[in-house]
This record gives structure tokens, C-alpha cells and sequence, in this order.
């Protein structure tokens, strides 16, 4: 198929329904090739590449960030809060350059510092659950029995390549229960375990921005990064898989 078919097919064939921040650089009207602002095609909320993200036109087009301070700030506008009472999905499709050595987040909103509270979706080393991806939210409550910072944390069973495009994603039904946390990898459903599921209030929040790759400088990592998307709704398997039909062409899947 030529290049018109997969761009038209992506522009067309993804669910809509309930999507509140979608980041497709592949799109001129997400990045036009120059500069460092970038736009998000749902909301038109604006981010910018930091420390020379540099965009690769391969693959229709993702922004390649390097292993030392590269990211995509996204901003902390507040249709971006989320909380334990919100139904949510989250997917995005990255390439790492090296397997799991480091924790890394993909997609984060989460403070840099104690209590750490806010949400991401991360990936990380390969001691426990560190071998695979997950979803976590924190706030700022300590929990009486260890005196950390309660948090709930859904992990995928299952660990991730790299150098391979792949489209790893979540979706929460919003019931304050982390065992309805569905882990997803190329839109199938993959085995997940709950491995904290403090009790906590509902409010989740953070001031910090929105982060494409790293937490706000935290932990950086090399990887592209070419689709972010996030729903304030939970998104069905047909339609995880209808989203990765829609855009898996132009990755040579």
C-alpha cells in the first residue's frame, strides 16, 4: 500500500469516541517538521520537544529521543487530570533501543519528588515487576502500615522487545479498583497482576506536566515515539484492536 493509504486509514479508522489528547507525529498539524511545538490533534493543547528531540521521517514520522535528556512536554492543562474515579485508556506506539535496563516512564504525570503523586505508564529493569509495563497512580496519603505513599499498580506478566515498533496501552473502568486494569500489548489483552492496591481517596493530584518518555527528567531512556493517545473512557478489546489495526501498516506490522 502506498504511504496515502496508511495516513488516510489512521486519520479514519481509530475509535474517537471519548479521546481527550491524541499525539500522532506523523500528522503536519501535530508537528510541521520544524521547531519544537507540537499540537495535539483532539484538543489542541500544545506541548514542546526538549533538549533537541529530534523528529525522524520514517515510519510516516515519530520524534527519536536520546538516552540522556531528551522529552515531550505535553503541559498540565486540567483536562489532563485524571483519578481513581475516572474511566481511562491510555496507548502509545514506541520503539525502545535497548531492553529493559532502566525503569522508564512513556507516559506520565506524575510529580518528581515526594509524594511522587499523579498516574503514568511506565516500563522498567529487569528485577520484579520492572520486567514488564504497568499503570500506576499515587497520592499524597502515606500508608500507616509502611509509611509509603499509597499507590495502586497494575503490571503486564509479560516483558516487551526492542528495537520493534510496538503499541502497548491500558484501559481502567474508573471503580477505584486496580484488578479492572487491563494490560494490552499490539491490542490484545495480556495476562496482568495487581501488585499494590492501597486503599486511597480518589483524588489523584498533580501539578506536574504531562511527559512523553520521562518524568519530568527522571530516568531518561532512549526510544521513539511516534502515536500517544488518551481516553477518558475505557476502551472495549474491539476496539484496542481496532486501534492497532488502524495504524499498525505504516510500522510494518
Amino acid at each position: 500500500m502506498s504511504k496515502i493509504g496508511p495516513i488516510a486509514q489512521s486519520d479514519t479508522s481509530i475509535v474517537t469516541d471519548g479521546l481527550v489528547f491524541n499525539m500522532d507525529f506523523s500528522k503536519f498539524s501535530c508537528y510541521p517538521r520544524t521547531g519544537t511545538t507540537i499540537t495535539d490533534l483532539k484538543g489542541s493543547l500544545t506541548g514542546t520537544l526538549i533538549n533537541g528531540a529530534t523528529f525522524d521521517s520514517n515510519n510516516l514520522g515519530y520524534i527519536d529521543l536520546d538516552g540522556v535528556d531528551d522529552s515531550i512536554d505535553c503541559g498540565n492543562d486540567s483536562s489532563l487530570n485524571f483519578n481513581l474515579s475516572t474511566a481511562l485508556t491510555g496507548e502509545i506506539w514506541v520503539n525502545f533501543s535497548a531492553a529493559n535496563t532502566v525503569y522508564k516512564q512513556m507516559m506520565s504525570r506524575m510529580q518528581t519528588s515526594a509524594p511522587f503523586a499523579g498516574w503514568e505508564f511506565a516500563i522498567g529493569a529487569n528485577t520484579g515487576y520492572r520486567q514488564s509495563f504497568g499503570f500506576f497512580m499515587r497520592n499524597n496519603e502515606a500508608n500507616p502500615t509502611n509509611g509509603k505513599v499509597k499507590q495502586r499498580r497494575t503490571t503486564s506478566d509479560v516483558s516487551v522487545s526492542s528495537n520493534v515498533w510496538l503499541c502497548l496501552g491500558f484501559t481502567y473502568d474508573g471503580s477505584g479498583n486496580f484488578d479492572n486494569v487491563t494490560m494490552y500489548k499490539n491490542g490484545e489483552a495480556v495476562a496482568s497482576e495487581i501488585s499494590n492496591n492501597d486503599t486511597m481517596s480518589s483524588t489523584v493530584s498533580s501539578t506536574a506536566s504531562l511527559t512523553l518518555r520521562t518524568r519530568q527528567g527522571n530516568n531518561p531512556e532512549a526510544m521513539d515515539i511516534a502515536v500517544a493517545k488518551l481516553y477518558e473512557k475505557e476502551l472495549t478489546a474491539v476496539e484496542m484492536l481496532q486501534n492497532y489495526n488502524a495504524q499498525k501498516e505504516k510500522f510494518g506490522l
